[in-house]
């Protein structure tokens, strides 16, 4: 179980102790600047398939993926300032992102990102179910935008998120507490 600490900057961070052996102790914590060449490669593990086909050398892929992520990071911080940018933690092991702006409308899920080599094991799960619970307690719905045609769409169709816009290239994806006015039908 995934459970809520108030930090010292008051935004609430996950932490989670396991209460029965096997668990998977997962926490965030926030990012630092020493946290940069970890936050790429969780970037650049995101971008892997799509630039593999490019037929781009090695030192071509890792410059564009240097210039984006840096475009990334100080978009995320112009339009997202209040948000909570955090290191997902497995056994104070970093293996992903998770970015959080909580806004008076809406819980926005601005990126969330796992390692290759940590996905499928039901982290990305907890933690966005410690989302909806935290979406439940406050009324508001979750958003968030996914590639069209990425893979992450359909994982977080399975959490009940519905699609609510479609611009092309990306949806902008939401989920609504039961029994709230906007809840999906």
């Amino acid at each position: 179980m995934i459970q809520h600490i108030t930090s010292d900057y008051s935004k609430k961070l996950m932490s989670a102790t396991p209460s029965t052996p096997g668990q998977i102790s997962i926490r965030l914590r926030r990012e630092v600047t020493a946290d940069e060449p970890f936050l790429l490669r969780v970037y650049a593990s995101t971008r892997h398939e799509e630039l593999a086909a490019t037929g781009w050398d090695a030192g071509r892929i890792a410059g564009f993926l240097k210039m984006q992520f840096n475009l990334m990071r100080r978009s995320y911080a112009a339009q997202h300032a209040n948000a909570q940018f955090s290191v997902v933690l497995l056994k104070d092991r970093p293996i992903g992102r998770l970015v959080v702006d909580r806004t008076e409308e809406a819980i926005e899920l601005v990126d969330f990102a796992l390692l290759p080599e940590d996905r499928g094991q039901g982290i990305g799960t907890s933690l966005i179910r410690e989302l909806q619970a935290e979406a439940n307690r406050t009324g508001k719905p979750i958003r968030l935008q996914a590639l069209k045609q990425g893979r992450s769409v359909r994982w977080y169709a399975r959490l009940a998120f519905g699609q609510a816009r479609d611009d092309g290239v990306y949806v902008t994806m939401e989920w609504h507490p039961p029994g709230s006015s906007t809840a999906q039908s």
